[in-house]
């Protein structure tokens, strides 16, 4: 195999990969040509066509472009075309679960924050109201035979009852 024909098969590796990433990202040749004639590389769509083809032979720079448009390390851009369309749907699926994770654990993150605050406040209601906090749970404190975790419905009444103190009674006026 002569040196014209083993230029001409990584030509053609490299265009097909370049068409198989942009066909993954959901861009056309003329999406493509813009986004290198932005990054200061002059194209248009007949010369991505061309690159695709294997006709044009692509430089070092432009590849570095391309793969920074796609994502992806340059060297994915010579892989053999079985290996590359592989890795390209792997990363696809790989992002797309990162992009989902990452909204999970913002929202997470904001439930924590409601939680904690939630928390505090419920912790000061209790302190307001005689209980006292120890070994982690909750326990009334007025009285050494009733020294006792608070079950959930007696923190709630106490809750209540500290709300029922705070609402100012309505004033009356004699007429």
């Amino acid at each position: 195999m002569g040196a014209q024909q083993l230029s001409t098969d990584f030509d053609g590796r490299i265009g097909e990969n370049i068409q198989r990433l942009r066909k993954a990202k959901g861009m056309s040749q003329a999406d493509l040509a813009r986004e290198l004639t932005a990054r200061g590389f002059p194209f248009q769509q007949q010369g991505v066509l061309r690159l695709e083809g294997g006709t044009r032979p692509l430089r070092f720079e432009e590849g570095l472009a391309i793969a920074e448009i796609f994502d992806v390390n340059p060297a994915m851009l010579s892989d053999p075309p079985a290996d590359a369309a592989a890795l390209a749907a792997q990363l696809y699926h790989v992002l797309s679960d990162i992009a989902g994770i990452e909204s999970q654990v913002r929202v997470l993150q904001q439930n924590l924050e409601v939680y904690k605050s939630a928390k505090a406040d419920i912790e000061r209601r209790l302190a307001a109201v005689g209980a006292v906090q120890a070994s982690g749970r909750w326990w009334w404190d007025d009285d050494p035979e009733r020294k006792r975790p608070l079950t959930v419905a007696e923190a709630q009444k106490i809750i209540d009852y500290s709300e029922m103190l705070k609402t100012p009674e309505p004033s009356r006026t004699d007429g």
